[in-house]
């Protein structure tokens, strides 16, 4: 099962206030989330909610296609947890100066 970070504008702001977003298969569910962030990062959430994206005809030129549907996880964590890749560029500034 692929479970990747969902990295965009909304999902970083979110991420500064202990929220991280990912992007799922429809097969996945809360318990896979929670299996995957112990295993991976060392982290035991303290929220997951989920939402399903329903697929969309979608038209490029003259062909049509459906996008596929996937689930988007919100995980809360604690105040000192991080996962790499939702760190904007002004967080990594201050870290390199706090390491200074």
């Amino acid at each position: 099962m692929i479970i990747m970070p969902l990295i965009s504008e909304k999902s970083l702001k979110s991420a500064q206030g202990g929220w991280y977003s990912f992007k799922a298969p429809n097969s996945c569910k809360k318990s896979d989330i929670n299996n995957y962030l112990k295993d991976t990062f060392n982290q035991a959430p303290l929220a997951v909610t989920s939402q399903r994206k329903k697929s969309v005809n979608k038209k490029r030129g003259k062909f049509t296609f459906n996008s596929k549907s996937y689930k988007i996880f919100r995980v809360k964590l604690g105040k000192d947890a991080n996962i790499p890749g939702f760190e904007t560029e002004t967080e990594k500034k201050d870290k390199a100066k706090k390491k200074s």
